[in-house]
């Protein structure tokens, strides 16, 4: 009985040693086959990844590209670099000027509204159109858009309000104007008008003569690091 109770012991520690062996065996293979499936799911991600990627760039490769020559491209880098090298300074001078009016016109709480800005570009447009031209055309050769016409004009705009009563005409200034050039205006146009152009005519002459110096005093004033020299 004894030796039958031996045996018996022996036998189910050894099945159960095989079972655990079998148990370990098969948890083995669960765990290599999910590490193979997250590993599959990474490089599956890792892909999608990758050709979304690939997707953008070719979507908005005008971004990087300019053009391309028989396969070859020529980047918007190489472009804009050589853009800068022709006219960096002043496109650098053009802005450093436009943001220190911005600035000097939020100090001072002077604004300028939409419809300030659409009125001038209406005015362009007609005057444009007179000439058998078109304004979007003008731009798009000058490689602007009309956000930039508008940036621009209000801009200007600022800055005569700043300037303020420099940019004044009297109205014995346009009288003498109109005595002096009788001859070069439209004949068809109204005393009115002609005034009216006159004027607008002596203000931007005022504006061109004292833009320039009162732009340099806030230059002085200001805090203006330059980074790229051209």
């Amino acid at each position: 009985m004894a030796a039958r109770a031996k045996i018996n012991r022996t036998t189910r520690k050894t099945t159960s040693r095989k079972s655990t062996k079998v148990k370990t065996v098969e948890v083995a293979k669960v765990e290599e086959a999910s590490t193979k499936s997250i590993s599959g799911l990474r490089y599956l991600a890792l892909f999608l990844v990758i050709l979304g990627i690939a997707l953008i760039l070719f979507k908005y490769r005008g971004i990087l590209v300019a053009a391309t020559v028989n396969g070859e491209p020529v980047l918007r880098f190489t472009v804009i670099k050589e853009l800068e090298k022709q006219g960096g300074n002043q496109a650098l001078e053009a802005l450093v000027a436009e943001k220190l009016v911005y600035q000097e016109a939020k100090k001072q709480n002077i604004n300028v509204d939409d419809n300030e800005i659409n009125d001038q570009i209406k005015r362009m447009e007609e005057a444009i159109s007179g000439q058998g031209q078109n304004l979007d055309t003008l731009l798009s050769a000058q490689g602007l858009t009309r956000d930039d016409l508008a940036r621009r004009i209000k801009a200007q705009l600022l800055s005569e309000k700043l300037l303020g009563d420099k940019l004044a005409v009297k109205p014995e200034e346009i009288d003498d104007y109109i005595k002096s050039n009788q001859d070069t205006f439209d004949q068809s146009l109204s005393q009115e008008e002609i005034k009216k152009q006159v004027e607008e005519y002596l203000k931007q002459s005022k504006f061109n003569t004292e833009f320039n110096p009162w732009l340099d005093g806030l230059k002085t004033s200001a805090k203006i690091q330059y980074l790229v020299n051209y």
